[in-house]
């Protein structure tokens, strides 16, 4: 039994290196191709205790015949060397990759020359965009008038990136009394921010009955960056601030730098008092700018305290350059004008402009008008914007409007531009047609009376009705407008209009 037990000790050392190779070999296939094999982390499992010898035994007999071990391994590496067949290497190739493909983290072997490409590529977008600095707030304050509701904030903010724009950053304000409890909170979204841009977001938070508030919280969030050439310049000169008996407003120029039809920008006012305190805010959208034009802009703003400066900040969006309303249909001409004019008293300036829709075939709708009044020394006296619902093929289309003014100064002229809207194409359409027009002269409220035809063989509904004044020079010295609720089919309707202006016109 001894003299077995001693033979069968002797191929042990050759079962164990078998088994070393065998799970090598399994690494080799089955394992990370990039991991080296560590034989001190190997567990051979003992045999069970009926099938082998005693363990001291069989250690005591290892340890001695580790040298013969040796030997054998080294034997064995010489004269049997796996050679994985060609196929068998294939499959296992492809088996990895389509392992790496369902991997959690979606990436495949980093071995793989298109791949790799791909990787460092994004590696490179991801760098570039890891060193987007956040937004940075700025000076922020905030005005509640006694006895409002409402209060008025404004704050600084700031894009330090040079390369990058920040799309859709969010802010949020919280009100706070004196005991530090919250009184109302509220958000909104900041669609651009240019590069190196240096803007500032206004706008006001209603409070309820009786609260007052102490002190005001924001934070911003920065949104996505976005890769933008350097943008031209949208810039504002001249503000002015107006305050008024009932109000206080902000005029200002708007030129814009850049060589494409611009609309909705949003354009923020902040008040400051000498010591740089912000004392009031407000904002204003402008509908539209000409390639490389200017306009005015007015906005009414809350203040409370003493205005020593103000600073104007407009701010284009996505939104702005992705308009097509600059660009006229095949065949159609743009709006014209026919006449304007505008006559001014101690109580206030009435503006009267007259266009044309020049085309037989083409209807259309929303075209939109501004009119700037400036100063003698170039400032602007106030803006009205509006627009025209309708303006049917070959109809002249009247606007007008009376705007007060407790400041006396005079108009030195008004600057009118015309913006058309969408074109719709139709068959010629009948004008109506007006008769039996007289002006009656009062102290207070002139109007002007008259009678329409409706050309249409059905009632016409809420048809808006102008009237223009002019004097012996054939000047518009005047305007007003009011509804008629219908107009019968075939038939006409009386009309009495209200109109400010030259209290003695020669022509209605």
């Amino acid at each position: 039994m001894k003299s077995n037990k001693k033979n069968g000790l002797v191929y042990l050392p050759l079962f164990i290196a078998l088994l070393l190779m065998a799970s090598l070999a399994c690494q080799a296939l089955l394992g990370d191709p990039d991991s080296e094999p560590a034989f001190e982390e190997t567990i051979i499992e003992p045999l069970p205790a009926d099938d082998s010898a005693d363990s001291s035994e069989m250690v005591e007999e290892q340890v001695v015949e580790e040298e013969d071990k040796e030997e054998v391994i080294e034997e064995f590496d010489q004269e049997t060397e796996p050679e994985a067949p060609a196929d068998t290497a294939a499959d296992v190739e492809e088996e990895s990759v389509s392992d790496s493909e369902v991997d959690e983290e979606g990436s495949i072997d980093s071995e793989s020359s298109e791949p790799a490409e791909e990787s460092e590529e994004s590696t490179d977008q991801t760098d570039g965009l890891s060193e987007v600095s956040p937004l940075v707030l700025g000076n922020f304050g905030f005005v509640q008038e006694p006895e409002r509701i409402e209060v008025a904030f404004a704050f600084h903010v700031d894009n330090p990136n040079a390369d990058f724009g920040i799309q859709d950053s969010e802010y949020q304000i919280a009100v706070y009394d004196e005991s530090g409890s919250i009184l109302a909170t509220d958000s909104g979204f900041i669609s651009l921010i240019l590069p190196s841009e240096e803007t500032a977001i206004g706008s006001s938070i209603w409070l309820d009955e009786g609260l007052r508030a102490a002190e005001i919280e924001i934070q911003i969030s920065s949104g996505e960056p976005v890769v933008l050439d350097p943008a031209p310049v949208m810039s504002i000169t001249m503000p002015r601030y107006f305050d008024e008996e009932f109000s206080q407003r902000v005029t200002g120029i708007l030129e814009s730098g850049y060589p494409q039809y611009m609309e909705d920008i949003i354009v923020t006012v902040v008040a400051y008092d000498n010591q740089g305190n912000i004392v009031g805010s407000g904002f204003t959208n402008v509908d539209w700018i000409d390639p490389g034009e200017s306009t005015g802009l007015e906005t009414y703003i809350t203040v409370v305290g003493e205005v020593d400066s103000i600073e104007m900040f407009p701010r284009t969006s996505f939104f702005s350059l992705e308009v097509d309303r600059g660009i006229l249909p095949e065949g159609v001409s743009k709006l014209e004008f026919v006449d304007v004019g505008y006559y001014q008293d101690e109580d206030g300036v009435t503006f009267g402009l007259l266009t044309l829709n020049p085309n037989q075939n083409f209807a259309t709708e929303n075209a939109t008008y501004s009119a700037t009044a400036f100063a003698n020394d170039g400032s602007v006296l106030f803006v009205d914007r509006g627009y025209f619902d309708l303006i049917l093929p070959g109809e002249q289309m009247v606007v007008g409007r009376f705007i007060y003014s407790d400041t006396g100064e005079e108009v030195a002229q008004i600057d009118y531009r015309l913006r058309s809207g969408d074109f719709i194409e139709t068959d010629p359409i009948p004008q109506f047609g007006s008769g039996n027009v007289n002006y009656l002269p009062d102290d207070f409220s002139p109007t002007v009376t008259g009678e329409i035809q409706n050309p249409f063989d059905w009632d016409i509904e809420d048809v808006r009705v102008w009237a223009l004044l002019y004097d012996e020079a054939n000047n518009i010295v005047g305007s007003g407008y009011d509804f008629l609720d219908f107009i019968p089919a075939n038939g006409s309707a009386a009309t009495e209009i209200y109109v400010d202006g030259h209290p003695n016109p020669t022509r209605i």
